[in-house]
């Protein structure tokens, strides 16, 4: 979802004298549901879990032997409420889903973006309708901006 960072990219593909065809293919941290504030009690548990096992949320440090260790805590529901508010990961309705991505991606040369089909622990019922709303409502939007999902 950093405009900057894939705007850079495109300029210094450009610049080292690569031709302007270069595409743009990545990862945007969306969940998409039909009702993202109903969900949100439940949902920002899971997101709390996946924080902590899928990110360097925490620190590296070294223990008294010299191994390299992971000292990954387990983020706090506030910090999950910051991150959201920050745009770490979206929570979004179909229509918000779309929205965010035209935004950004206009303009860009994106031909792909990825996203999580499931958030740990979620239950299957928001999972199952996250792909489907992915699939039939979300994907064939996007597509008219030429990307594929």
């Amino acid at each position: 979802r950093n405009r900057e960072i894939s705007e850079a990219y495109v300029e210094a593909y450009a610049e080292s004298g690569h031709a302007t065809s270069a595409t743009i293919d990545g990862y945007i941290n969306i969940f998409v549901c039909d009702d993202p504030a109903a969900i949100w009690a439940e949902a920002r548990e899971h997101y709390r879990y996946q924080f902590s096992r899928n990110t360097n949320y925490g620190l590296r440090a070294v223990d008294p032997s010299g191994k390299m260790v992971d000292q990954r805590s387990l983020p706090t529901l506030d910090d999950i409420e910051k991150m959201r508010e920050e745009g770490s990961f979206l929570l979004a309705t179909p229509a918000e889903a779309i929205q965010v991505i035209e935004s950004c991606t206009r303009d860009l040369p994106v031909s792909g973006l990825i996203c999580h089909n499931r958030i740990c622990g979620m239950s299957d019922e928001l999972s199952d309708r996250h792909v489907e709303l992915m699939a039939t409502v979300v994907k064939p939007a996007i597509e008219g901006f030429g990307i594929q999902a």
